[in-house]
């Protein structure tokens, strides 16, 4: 399989949208193909004109396969550049081929050009990703002194 990972563009929205959609679905959270598209469309619109968030993909013969996305958070508290990974996908019939690995590696790319002091992220214990120590075999490590804390509105 001949993978090409690129930036994403507006147009990706509708394959993004699906792959969400399906991932949502796995985990057995009700998200509709129309919803997820259309919050891709935001994402893509809003993160267009805005350097301090990137979005890449990673693609096979046009269909994308995955999607990662990394907000640059610039912060008085750290020495540096932080870059925040919200969103790192793969398509279920894609795993284990790895695509997570070629989209984080592009974003230690970046992180490395724009002199990051370091990448996090948050990763639900019951994952995949997580069982596997997917992210452990990255170089992260679990920070076991902090909390996630989520307000929804």
């Amino acid at each position: 399989m001949n993978i090409k990972v690129r930036r994403a563009v507006f147009d990706d929205n509708i394959q993004i949208g699906e792959l969400v959609a399906s991932f949502r679905n796995e985990q057995n959270i009700s998200y509709s193909k129309d919803t997820a598209t259309e919050t891709a469309k935001n994402m893509l619109k809003a993160y267009s004109d805005n350097k301090s968030n990137m979005v890449f993909v990673a693609e096979a013969d046009d269909k994308i396969l995955g999607y990662i996305t990394v907000h640059w958070i610039y912060s008085v508290m750290i020495p540096g550049i932080e870059g925040y990974v919200t969103q790192l996908v793969i398509s279920d019939k894609a795993r284990g081929n790895g695509l997570g690995k070629k989209l984080m590696n592009i974003v230690e790319r970046k992180a490395d050009e724009k002199g990051a002091y370091r990448l996090i992220l948050n990763c639900f214990k019951e994952s995949e990703c997580y069982k596997k120590d997917f992210y452990k075999k990255m170089s992260f490590s679990e920070r076991l002194t902090h909390s996630n804390f989520v307000k929804v509105f």
